[in-house]
């Protein structure tokens, strides 16, 4: 996004009921995590206060602090867990806010996104399952695609497949100077090199069509990365992040009907529900849209679904693996927790009330008393 387009959008927003101004909690976030170097941490090294780093441990069942009851995983997607420290805390989150906690399918859901195709789409699954917390993951991998390629296997695959086409391409061209040069060095009689160049000349662009004809069959979709995105809640209260340039994160107060005025075709908006069950609003909205929602929130994403024919993402639940694994970050950085259970402890929440994060985590036993009771 160029200075007059940041510019124009600046004054879209600056009309009645609407309030705009830099969110400095956010800005010191996202500056953070664009200045910061990936620090990748073996199993004995220990995290760091580092606010120049992005800091990344893969775990793995030999992480847990009890090596007693392990669980079995039925996936190879459920065996490990990317645990990322940012460099600071995420502003508005309240437990261990400077770590994501990043599954492998969320590598996936991710590359779903960024294909830009289908445009709209509903990202729902279990309740406690951290839907909206992959709201940050995709922010953070939109910032640095170096560190969603580094760590993602379909990151990798991308990689392997770009080093490829360049390898064609350059093979291409060394072939045709070759060939330009065999040509050159021919010594030919004059009459017939009229009728050769003249054969050549339709061979060229008969050839040069076929190839287009190729590309456009074969040619995978390229990447769709935003220059906006704007995380919003129930399209009132919004995060502008404006992620090709170095600019303050904006915080938003408006109406749901005011989005189509600041996005565009190069937009995506992040819809969080929050305790609202405002309806998604889509009229005259040419971004893309993911809505980030559970499945009894149908009041929320229903006309938007029938309406539009968004496409629906099901977030898979987390292993017991990789919720233990989320537990020993808790028990050491989640100070704002009471009490944060033990290995065994959260083998038998999961057991009996299932793969779901709050429970498993950081509901208190007064909570899981009166869930129980009820």
């Amino acid at each position: 996004m160029n200075d007059a387009t940041y510019d124009h959008l600046r004054q879209k927003l600056d009309k009645p009921n609407v309030s705009c101004i830099p969110h400095d909690d956010f800005t010191a976030w996202i500056r953070g995590i664009q200045k910061a170097s990936i620090l990748q941490l073996g199993p004995e090294d220990a995290w760091l206060e580092d606010e120049a780093s992005i800091q990344v441990r893969r775990m793995r069942a030999r992480d847990l602090e009890s090596q007693v009851n392990l669980p079995e995983s039925e996936h190879e997607y459920e065996d490990y867990l990317d645990v990322i420290k940012l460099p600071l805390p995420i502003p508005i989150e309240e437990f261990a806010p400077q770590f994501l906690f990043i599954r492998p399918d969320e590598y996936a859901l991710f590359k779903c996104f960024r294909t830009g195709n289908p445009r709209w789409c509903i990202l729902t699954g279990n309740p406690g399952i951290s839907k909206s917390w992959f709201q940050w993951k995709f922010i953070l991998f939109c910032y640095r695609l170096d560190l969603y390629h580094k760590y993602s296997p379909s990151g990798k695959e991308d990689q392997v497949e770009k080093i490829k086409e360049d390898e064609e391409s350059l093979l291409k061209g060394l072939q045709t100077e070759d060939q330009t040069s065999t040509q050159q060095a021919q010594a030919e009689p004059e009459e017939l090199k009229e009728d050769e160049e003249s054969f050549k000349k339709c061979k060229t662009e008969n050839q040069t069509s076929t190839e287009l004809d190729q590309a456009e069959r074969k040619e995978p979709a390229k990447p769709f990365i935003p220059q906006l995105i704007v995380r919003t809640e129930a399209g009132c209260k919004s995060l502008l992040f404006f992620v090709d340039r170095v600019s303050d994160v904006l915080f938003v107060q408006h109406r749901p009907l005011h989005l189509k005025h600041f996005t565009d075709e190069n937009s995506t908006i992040l819809w969080e529900p929050a305790s609202s069950n405002t309806p998604v609003c889509y009229s005259g909205v040419k971004a893309q849209i993911i809505v980030t929602v559970s499945p009894n929130y149908e009041e929320v994403f229903c006309h938007f679904e029938n309406k539009t024919n968004a496409t629906r993402f099901f977030m898979p639940c987390p292993s017991e693996l990789q919720i233990q694994l989320m537990g020993q970050i808790y028990r050491r950085f989640a100070t704002e927790l009471e009490y944060c259970p033990t290995d065994a402890e959260i083998h038998q929440r999961v057991k009996k009330f299932g793969p779901f994060i709050p429970i498993a985590l950081y509901w208190s036993r007064d909570q899981m008393d009166e869930f129980e009771e009820s």
